[in-house]
């Protein structure tokens, strides 16, 4: 890269389990959270970035871009709180990279499916594969962050090898 590229807001897309508070059985998010990922549900009305969506089994909430890390944690804080508040009380949320999942809370197609939305590689610019796991009852939790800085260059979402400042920010 030519030119320093100074970050100017930071947001986030964060995935949580859910879990039996009493029996601390990992079960799935279905029935509990709104929104999906095409239609993520806004739970704040005077800002669109306050979202949660169903993530395979997990509860997904996306936060706004935050310009401190007071901000940013202050989001997450609130994000988190706002899920708990509406779950029933024998479950809350719980950060964990990855959980097993018994086979009652997988028969649905929602719950069976395993990875990501179709992502790439910023090294070679090709799809990379979706996950596989021979173990069908695990389920991981993940997220990634947003991040906005000055004069980013035309998004084409077809043109990946050919998009190098989002490349070189992703490498980085």
């Amino acid at each position: 890269m030519d030119k320093k590229i100074k970050p100017l807001a930071i947001g986030a897309d964060i995935e949580l389990f859910l879990q039996n508070k009493q029996t601390k059985e990992i079960v799935s998010a279905e029935g509990y959270i709104k929104g999906t990922k095409e239609n993520p549900f806004v739970f704040d009305q005077k800002n669109k970035y306050f979202a949660t969506s169903l993530d395979n089994v997990l509860a997904e909430f996306c936060i706004p871009p935050a310009k401190t890390k007071a901000e940013f944690y202050n989001n997450i804080r609130k994000s988190v709180g706002y899920i708990n508040m509406n779950l029933p009380e024998d479950l809350c949320t719980v950060a964990l990279p990855s959980a097993n999942l018994h086979e009652k809370y997988l028969q649905t197609e929602q719950a069976k499916i395993f990875g990501c939305e179709p992502d790439f590689n910023a090294y070679t610019g090709f799809q990379n594969n979706r996950p596989f796991c021979e173990d069908l009852t695990l389920r991981s939790a993940g997220g990634h962050i947003h991040f906005s800085y000055e004069n980013p260059a035309p998004y084409d979402p077809l043109d990946y090898v050919g998009d190098e400042q989002r490349c070189d920010i992703i490498k980085a």
